[in-house]
């Protein structure tokens, strides 16, 4: 009876340690990638964080918002400095990327920054932003305004308005 005893508690014991590194197996396996911070392009982000990637495919421009972008002469720069971890950013960066793609004169750098919102190259320190998303409109070399976090009215309309300055 004691021998059965002990069977039982080893079975038990190897059943225990074998569902623990079945599980410790399971997660080494569907651990999500570190974020990567600095540059990006719009194809990493919307192919790698799926939170911008359903804001991307449920945004979809105005006719207010194209007739707004057909206002913007020149060439027009805007930085993006956003958190891949920031709800503001999910929602205003994806509308801004659809929004580029039907003004080819926009042309935009995505800065990825982390938690302290810094990035490698100390981007966001010289521009010295302290919210995400932060947008700053650049024409000539001259940061013309910025829309921090929201728009006032829309991103088509802030831009344009901006730009006008």
């Amino acid at each position: 009876m004691l021998i059965n005893h002990a069977k039982n508690i080893l079975q038990q014991g190897m059943l225990t340690i074998s569902l623990l590194f079945l599980t410790a197996c399971q997660a080494g396996t569907s651990a999500v990638a570190e974020p990567s911070y600095g540059p990006m392009d719009a194809q990493e982000l919307l192919t790698q964080y799926p939170k911008f990637t359903l804001s991307y495919e449920n945004f979809t421009p105005t006719e207010q918002d194209l007739a707004a972008l057909a206002t913007i002469t020149g060439d027009i720069k805007v930085k993006i400095f956003f958190g891949t971890w920031c709800h503001d950013s999910e929602r205003e960066v994806p509308r801004f990327i659809k929004l580029a793609e039907q003004h080819p004169q926009l042309q935009y750098q995505l800065i990825s920054l982390d938690y302290q919102k810094s990035d490698p190259d100390g981007q966001a320190e010289r521009y010295q932003v302290k919210f995400t998303p932060t947008f700053v409109i650049i024409k000539d070399g001259r940061e013309l305004g910025r829309i921090i976090e929201r728009p006032q009215h829309s991103i088509a309309k802030d831009l344009a308005d901006i730009s006008q300055r």
